[in-house]
């Protein structure tokens, strides 16, 4: 059920409420497959003081739920009942909730029942086949707006198989971020969505980052390509780039060119350039080749506080490439004084130092340099107000409760530095004179992204 729902309802009048309707599970037809489709029905509210409004909905298998443009409710979990007041975000006349539902195989369906209580007053509205879909993006939907909109049908009712009675149960809160509710941030901060990516059309983005005028730019994981995305506007302007790269799990806009590193199929390093400013990257440049792919190759792209050097990082399913210069001495081995035991499932069984590795090279992309080695899995990295390079570590999930587990772990990446990861039971001990620790340990996680708070508008003790 890999696919996006869009859902549009604008409210009918409380003159036509049919109370005690049963919730019917909607989708614009059986097909199941990748997708994205939008749902609409338009009605209205008349005037009058709205007690309550106790929405409760789910979706086979995620949504995020939008009153009149604003965020009020999303769920991760077909089988979990959602629910929330939104008598705040309602208004006399007509009200527009938008619904993204996301689906990831096999039968879907979308469901959301409604109670308003208006001046007293109380009435029902439930999804219906009186509800229209499109599969025709659109960027406003969330205003109604569009084209080739059809009836939706129904795929079963409340109470049905394979869901049951998803409604019988006592509703939650939001699980997912849409509304706020999973995007959880200290004093001083405050997350706005800007965008949601239809996966079926624009696939899942993995790295970002801002060009020369502001505006972002994203990578698919897979083969979906490149986007610029304009967020200066109301609502979000977003654009595929005219180029033939996609899978980059590193972005950079430096020196006046867009630097990617490609994960997968032509890993590497490559320059795009605009060399006659009409918008469009018309100029490829092979960087680096790299040898490496997957959740372990290449990633991080970020630019030295100096704006002298680009720093790149590799997982250790990267191997080094053929560098310039070295600041680690080259002679790094394995090292055991007891004999190792590989992975009892294979992992990174083969792989031998340096591991995963973060390297530096100058404006033109030549000059490469190693700056440090030792490291599992490090996707991102940063440099604090001093111009120290901090990074967030891995661990392998499958070492916990041994004595060689490591925790994912923040470093501070000095000079030279070799952090000792190795293969299966051989990783280095902290008291090794020549390995350097975490410089703190966080625990059991999947490391991303790492920024630092310098030049942010960030409240003041995060600068």
């Amino acid at each position: 059920m890999k696919r996006i729902l869009s859902i549009l309802l604008f409210i009918s009048p409380i003159a036509a409420a049919v109370a005690a309707q049963t919730p019917q599970w909607i989708w614009p037809d059986k097909a199941q497959k990748n997708e994205t489709v939008y749902f609409r029905k338009v009605v209205e509210l008349p005037a009058g003081k709205i007690q309550s409004a106790k929405l409760q909905a789910t979706c086979d298998n995620g949504f995020s739920l939008f009153v009149n443009g604003k965020p009020a409710l999303a769920g991760d979990n077909w089988n979990t009942n959602f629910g929330t007041d939104i008598a705040k975000l309602l208004t006399g006349g007509p009200n527009v909730i938008a619904v993204e539902g996301r689906n990831q195989g096999g039968i879907a369906g979308f469901v959301a029942q409604l109670e308003i209580t208006l001046d007293g007053k109380k009435t029902t509205i439930v999804t219906d086949t009186s509800w229209m879909a499109t599969r025709t993006f659109y960027g406003q939907w969330k205003s109604g707006k569009g084209k080739d909109w059809a009836k939706t049908i129904s795929t079963g009712k409340m109470g049905d198989g394979p869901w049951g009675n998803v409604f019988g149960g006592a509703a939650r809160g939001s699980s997912t971020p849409g509304d706020g509710g999973a995007i959880k941030v200290a004093k001083g901060f405050k997350a706005d969505l800007l965008y949601t990516v239809p996966k079926g059309e624009q696939g899942t983005w993995v790295c970002l980052c801002v060009d020369d005028k502001g505006r972002l730019i994203a990578s698919d994981q897979g083969g979906k390509g490149l986007y610029r995305i304009d967020v200066s506007g109301k609502e979000a302007k977003v654009e595929k780039l005219e180029i033939d790269i996609t899978s980059a799990q590193g972005l950079l806009h430096a020196f006046g060119s867009l630097w990617v590193n490609v994960n997968g199929g032509g890993s590497g390093v490559y320059r795009f350039t605009d060399t006659n400013g009409d918008g469009k990257y018309d100029k490829k440049e092979t960087i680096m080749p790299l040898a490496g792919g997957g959740e372990h190759g290449p990633h991080a792209l970020v630019l030295s506080p100096d704006g002298k050097h680009i720093y790149v990082l590799g997982g250790n399913h990267t191997k080094l490439p053929k560098v310039d210069h070295s600041r680690v001495p080259t002679n790094w081995g394995e090292d055991h004084l007891l004999k190792r035991l590989p992975d009892a499932r294979g992992h990174a069984s083969r792989i031998r130092a340096p591991g995963g590795w973060i390297a530096r090279f100058d404006q033109d992309g030549k000059n490469w340099e190693t700056i440090a080695i030792g490291f599992r899995n490090t996707y991102d990295m940063a440099f604090n107000v001093d111009g120290e390079l901090f990074a967030y570590d891995s661990d392998m999930e499958w070492d916990a409760g041994t004595p060689w587990y490591r925790p994912t772990r923040f470093y501070h990446v000095t000079s030279g530095a070799d952090f000792g990861w190795r293969t299966g039971t051989g990783k280095w001990p902290q008291w090794y004179p020549d390995c350097l620790p975490g410089a703190y340990g966080i625990g059991p996680g999947s490391p991303v992204g790492v920024t630092s708070g310098l030049g942010a508008k960030f409240p003041a003790k995060y600068q």
